[in-house]
Parts: structure tokens; sequence; C-alpha cells
């Protein structure tokens, strides 16, 4: 099956949430309802958070990474969710990096095949 991601950002509650759509490899329909992945408040509307999405190198597992909003002087926080190919939800984990962005980029986040995640940066 083919997994497809999409999000929607309600302006009027200032929401934003991603979901998961699965399409039926031969007729690109959709199979089933969305799966809403996850989904959090921003208050800035320049500054709406985002969502990324890697899979392990075997394919058996996909991360889904929020970059949550915050103010620029907050530390960086980013929430992280990896699943099955059965899109059962194995964990989920908020974590807060303290990096000065002058002098660390964030420039890559993969999951590795037994569902470690690793944050590269420069």
């Amino acid at each position: 099956r083919i997994l497809v991601l999409k999000y929607s950002t309600d302006i009027k509650k200032n929401i934003r949430s991603l979901y998961i759509d699965s399409l039926s490899n031969t007729t690109l329909f959709p199979v089933g309802c969305s799966h809403l992945v996850t989904q959090f408040e921003y208050t800035k509307v320049n500054n709406k958070g985002n969502f990324w999405a890697d899979t392990s190198s075997d394919g058996k597992l996909l991360l889904i990474i929020s970059d949550l909003p915050g103010l620029k002087k907050e530390n960086a926080r980013f929430n992280f969710i990896v699943y099955n190919t059965s899109l059962e939800k194995l964990w989920e984990k908020q974590v807060e990096l303290s990096v000065n962005e002058k002098l660390f980029t964030i420039t890559e986040f993969w999951v590795s095949n037994n569902g470690n995640v690793f944050i590269n940066g420069k």
C-alpha cells in the first residue's frame, strides 16, 4: 500500500493537524479513513510549526516528526512518533533541544531499523 501524509491548518482554532491516508497499490484509491497522527496548537501566524517523515532503511518503520511552534528565544521542541507497517504506534516522545541555532543547525532526522531516532546537524 501507499501512504500519503497530509496536513491541515485550522486558522480559527490555531490548530495544525497531520493525517495519514492509505491508498491501494493497484487502484490508488483510498483504503479506509484518514488517520489522525498528531496535532498541536500554535499562537503566531508566522510560526505554525511543521511536520516531517522518514522511513527506516528496511521500510518497516515510519517516523513522524513534529517541529512544535515556539518563540525564537525558546529551545527547539520536537515530537517523535514511530509506527510499524500496520500503522500501530510503537512509541512517542517529546524532546526539547537547547542548542544555539547560530552554532548548530539540524540537517536530518532518521529512524533506524530497530526504532531509534537520530538527529544529524552541523
